[in-house]
């Protein structure tokens, strides 16, 4: 291990993915020489994250009960706890593990205003992936309901809600 090519291992938003974690980080452990670094950000949970639960929370009633969520399972959140990610990195050979929150504004639209931010909201995210097969009334009461919780949020064609992540941090041990 101690041939391993790289000092540092860089991810923004790309690690949560993983259908096996512990593997998935082994290996990025593996290729990350002995004192060399990982950093990478990825979500808290999903309720601190108002750009999950503004949208969510105007249209959930519209929307048939979806089966129960597999805790852990891949996708934005699968990190989102602490513990669980401290024993991953740690059984993969990471020390020196910090993982510290971090809130930020999250751009919904940067121009377009409320508009662009519904159009974004059905067709990406939590609620985008709840709107899939919606029929056409469902959509059309949702984009209503959308528009008005997200226009407090508009400031001058900027939409922005709140965001929760993890800023990571741990060095390959050896």
């Amino acid at each position: 291990m101690g041939d391993a090519p790289f000092d540092l291992a860089v991810s923004q938003f790309g690690l949560m993915f993983f259908s096996d974690p512990d593997a998935a980080f082994a290996t990025i452990a593996a290729n990350v020489r002995p004192g060399g670094r990982l950093l990478f950000t990825c979500w808290r949970v999903a309720a601190e994250n108002q750009w999950v639960t503004t949208p969510m929370g105007a249209i959930r009633d519209l929307l048939p009960e979806g089966p129960p969520s597999v805790p852990h399972a891949p996708g934005p959140f699968a990190l989102a706890d602490r513990d669980r990610l401290r024993g991953i990195l740690e059984r993969a050979g990471f020390i020196d593990v910090a993982i510290n929150p971090f809130d930020f504004p999250v751009c919904v639209a940067s121009e377009g205003g409320v508009e662009a931010a519904v159009r974004l909201a059905m067709q990406i995210g939590p609620s985008g992936s709840a709107l899939v097969g919606a029929s056409k009334e469902v959509w059309a009461v949702a984009e209503e309901r959308l528009k008005a919780a997200l226009a407090p949020h508009d400031r001058d064609g900027l939409v922005t809600l709140g965001g929760a992540i993890w800023l990571v941090e741990a060095v390959r041990s050896g």
